[in-house]
């Protein structure tokens, strides 16, 4: 994420969705599915040759090799760590719009826990870079909005899902 874009609060962004329409809450939760997946993929992929980068620096290699390498490597860290605080905020997001269905009462809650549950648990399976699914990865920093924030009603002890 760029330093100079910041992004919508969770309790804006819920704010908002009274404004939106059945059709365009299904719309922007599909959209933000995609780009969970496109931001998964791109994580794997940048694990992956995070892999490549930590062999090559095992190798013997020339000093501005291995600083060059260094480089590249510590660029993968950081754009994978993130892009895995992106991806915990949108199924934040997620679980917004899921609320927000539950509230007007398109969907139980029952159901849509179950369905989020699902989505969330197929999302981590097919995310190789994160900590759930990598030990050596170091955890995402915990500075994005989540569900267990301090403006939630519910209190820190919310097991979110």
């Amino acid at each position: 994420m760029s330093s100079e874009s910041i992004p919508i609060s969770l309790k804006d962004f819920s704010s908002a969705l009274s404004g939106l329409n059945h059709d365009n809450l299904d719309r922007l939760k599909d959209q933000i599915i995609n780009s969970l997946n496109m931001l998964i993929e791109t994580n794997n992929y940048l694990s992956e040759e995070k892999e490549k980068t930590t062999q090559k620096l095992a190798e013997n290699i020339t000093e501005e090799a291995q600083n060059t390498l260094e480089e590249d490597l510590e660029l993968y860290r950081e754009t994978i760590k993130e892009n895995e605080t992106v991806i915990a905020r949108q199924k934040d997001r997620i679980a917004a719009i899921n609320d927000e269905l539950v509230a007007r009462g398109f969907v139980t809650e029952e159901s849509i826990i179950k369905e989020q549950i699902e989505l969330f648990k197929k999302l981590d399976l097919k995310d190789k870079s994160s900590a759930i699914n990598n030990p050596e990865t170091e955890p995402f920093d915990d500075d994005h909005d989540n569900v267990n924030s301090s403006d939630s009603s519910e209190g820190p002890d919310t097991v979110y899902l």
